[in-house]
């Protein structure tokens, strides 16, 4: 993905380092990256924090979207009545039984819809405010179901401050918890309402918050 004049957009080194020292205090110490090589745009990084006892489950953090800061000149969506984020990241948590040791499409469709979501993200300028879906052109995951996201708060069981992450220009990098959403769903927010669509989730899901496969659609 490139920006409008084709140039990388990245964290300076002291921003990069204010936002990993966040990422190990309220997520949790990260194990290893999942890195993105692109030439242009974003370079959403992701960090693999591993299930620990606080947060029995993997939390994958994007760690390069918010070095996009969002213009809103460009043409606000209508939805968006008041306030958004100028720059944001994703999470994701899978169930800590994700082979994630197995590094091969089947297993690692999760980390490359949250890529190609925030480089999307970037590349379209999307204006995040309450409850706002992403939609993608392709499927992600090998039974053809996920196409997209609902993005809400972290539960405070998966990051112990909502406070959004303070960069060294005085910028805020609010973090983001990515839900995969059905066609059907997705549909149902655009018709519906954001929270609609996630009182359905949270009411039939026992793990709303990390990733099942083998879910159904909750409408």
């Amino acid at each position: 993905m490139s920006t409008e004049n084709g140039l990388q957009e990245l964290y300076s080194n002291k921003d990069s380092d204010i936002l990993k020292k966040y990422i190990n205090k309220h997520y949790g110490k990260t194990q290893s990256f999942y890195r993105d090589y692109s030439s242009t745009g974003v370079h959403p990084d992701i960090a693999i924090i591993p299930p620990n006892l606080a947060k029995p489950f993997y939390t994958l953090v994007t760690t390069g979207l918010g070095a996009h800061k969002i213009d809103p000149s460009t043409g606000m969506p209508l939805n968006i009545k008041s306030g958004f984020y100028e720059r944001v990241e994703f999470v994701m948590t899978l169930n800590k039984s994700w082979p994630l040791d197995e590094k091969t499409e089947e297993i690692y469709w999760p980390l490359h819809l949250l890529r190609d979501a925030s480089k999307l993200a970037a590349e379209k300028n999307c204006c995040f405010g309450e409850l706002p879906v992403i939609e993608m052109k392709k499927f992600y995951d090998p039974m053809n179901k996920f196409i997209g996201a609902l993005l809400v708060e972290p539960e405070v069981d998966i990051s112990d401050d909502d406070k959004p992450c303070k960069l060294s220009d005085g910028s805020s990098v609010k973090f983001l918890q990515f839900i995969p959403l059905f066609k059907e769903e997705i549909r149902h927010r655009k018709e519906h309402g954001g929270d609609r669509l996630f009182k359905g989730l949270k009411k039939n899901l026992d793990l709303v918050y990390c990733v099942d496969p083998e879910r159904r659609c909750v409408f």
